[in-house]
C-alpha cells in the first residue's frame, strides 16, 4: 500500500471513466461494480473483439458485464482495496466491536428462548453489556458503525448522510466530529420536512 493517506469515498477520473468505491461510471453513463479482475488471455480478446464486431454494441456489455478497459478495471481494484486498509487502519476495534454486537444478540436470545421454554434452566442474559465495554475501548470504530447504521437506513438521504460519515471516519478524519455533521444534517433535514 502507499504511503499517502487515501481519502475513503472520493472519485477519481481516468480517461472520462470516473472510480469510486469500487464502481467505475463509464463514459457512456453506465456503472459497473468492480469486485475482482481477470485479465484477457489473447485468444479472449480476439473471440470477444469479434463477438463485438458481429453485434454491433459500442460499449459492450456480455453476460451483464461491461467491459473495462484492464487499466480502469486495476485503477478500480486498487482504490477499492486502498479503501478496505483505511477502514483497517484508521478504524481499530471494528471486527471485535462487531463481534460485541454478535455475542451480545445471542445472550438475549438465549435467555428470552430459555424463558420461553419455561423449563427452569436459564441460559444467556436479559443484558449484556459487552458492547458498551468494546465501545469505550474503540470510540471511533463505535463511531463508525453509528454512522454505518444511518447508512443502512432505507431513507436515501439518512444513508447519503451516514456514508458520508462512514467515509470521513475511515479517512482518519475526526469521529466525533463526522457524528456532529451527520445528526445535523439529519436534524435539519428532517425538520425542513415536517413543514412539507
Amino acid at each position: 500500500m502507499n504511503n499517502h493517506k487515501i481519502e475513503v469515498g472520493k472519485a477519481i477520473t481516468i480517461d472520462g471513466y470516473t472510480i469510486k468505491e469500487g464502481r467505475v461510471k463509464t463514459p457512456k453513463g453506465n456503472e459497473v461494480y468492480v469486485s475482482e479482475y481477470r485479465d484477457m488471455t489473447a485468444q479472449e480478446r480476439k473471440d470477444y473483439a469479434e463477438a463485438l464486431k458481429k453485434s454491433g454494441i459500442i460499449e459492450p456489455v456480455i453476460a451483464g458485464r461491461i467491459i473495462l478497459p484492464k487499466k480502469i478495471a486495476d485503477s478500480a481494484i486498487r482504490q477499492l482495496k486502498a479503501e478496505r486498509e483505511a477502514v483497517k487502519t484508521n478504524v481499530r476495534g471494528l471486527e471485535e466491536l462487531r463481534k460485541a454486537i454478535d455475542f451480545d444478540n445471542s445472550q438475549r436470545n438465549a435467555f428470552r428462548r430459555s424463558m420461553n421454554r419455561g423449563d427452569g434452566v436459564i441460559r444467556g442474559r436479559a443484558y449484556s453489556s459487552t458492547y458498551k465495554e468494546v465501545a469505550k475501548k474503540y470510540p471511533r470504530a463505535a463511531a463508525y458503525l453509528k454512522a454505518e447504521g444511518y447508512y443502512n437506513s432505507s431513507n436515501y438521504m439518512k444513508s447519503s448522510f451516514g456514508k458520508e460519515a462512514m467515509n470521513k471516519i475511515a479517512s482518519g478524519k475526526s469521529a466525533s466530529a463526522a457524528i456532529r455533521e451527520m445528526e445535523k444534517k439529519w436534524r435539519k433535514y428532517t425538520s425542513s420536512r415536517a413543514h412539507d
